[in-house]
C-alpha cells in the first residue's frame, strides 16, 4: 500500500496542483493513488519528484507510520 493520497490530502493539494509542482501528470498521480499502477513500480525519479513537491521523505509513501 502507498500513502501518496493521504499525504496529498493532508497538505490539501489537488492532483492538478501536484502535477504543476512535480511535473508528474495528474492521470499518473490518480493511477498511483488508486493502485491501478503501483507506486512501488514507478520510476525513482517520479517518486523523488512527488516527494520533493510534497516536501516529504519519499519513504513516507510506503510507510505505515504516517
Amino acid at each position: 500500500m502507498n500513502y501518496l493520497r493521504e499525504v496529498r490530502d493532508a497538505k490539501r493539494i489537488s492532483r492538478e496542483e501536484l502535477e504543476k509542482m512535480s511535473g508528474i501528470p495528474a492521470r499518473a498521480i490518480k493511477a498511483y493513488e488508486s493502485g491501478q499502477v503501483e507506486l512501488e513500480k514507478a520510476s525513482y525519479i517520479a517518486v523523488i519528484k512527488l516527494a520533493k513537491a510534497l516536501e516529504v521523505d519519499p519513504k513516507v509513501f510506503f510507510s505505515e507510520d504516517i
